[in-house]
């Protein structure tokens, strides 16, 4: 308050207020904000805010077409990265094919023991049986293989 009077004494006006400024109740004057936002109409971001669920699946079908279109080659010979790819691939054949969550072996190795997680074979196996009865096990495990990896994607893109 003593800095307020010592800028503007009781009884002054404030410059702002001389030139039309807004003033509050006790006369200082504030500066407006002006947008070239109109107030009635809202933000023009008001679609993108009520509406993001949809953006995000909208983008995330976008960037995951532009991605399998740029492997569409290797996913229709199924070729599989590397052999650690190949190797995931047999893990989720075995585990669908009964092998117990924990048993490991891997029997095209000798029956040595893979170190991997049965978690990362889930996206895959689901993808794989959602798919096999609507078109088959051959593109089943494609679609599997190109689309498992996209999720991870949405779920990164919608925790942004």
């Amino acid at each position: 308050m003593f800095v307020q009077n010592l800028l503007h004494p009781p009884g002054v006006r404030p410059p702002l207020a001389l030139w039309g400024g807004a003033t509050n109740a006790r006369g200082w004057a504030w500066e407006e904000k002006k947008t070239l936002m109109p107030s009635a109409g809202g933000s023009p971001f008001q679609l993108l805010d009520r509406y993001w669920r949809w953006w995000l699946a909208v983008l995330w079908l976008l960037v995951g077409g532009l991605m399998l279109a740029d492997r569409w080659g290797a996913i229709h010979i199924f070729a599989l990265g590397d052999t650690d790819d190949n190797m995931r691939m047999m893990q989720v054949r075995g585990l669908l094919s009964g092998q117990g969550w924990y048993d490991l072996a891997q029997h095209r190795l000798a029956g040595s023991n893979i170190h991997w997680s049965r978690l990362v074979d889930l996206p895959i196996a689901a993808l794989k049986l959602l798919f096999t009865p609507l078109i088959g096990g051959r593109l089943a495990e494609q679609v599997a293989v190109a689309v498992a990896p996209l999720l991870p994607m949405l779920a990164a893109m919608a925790a942004v």
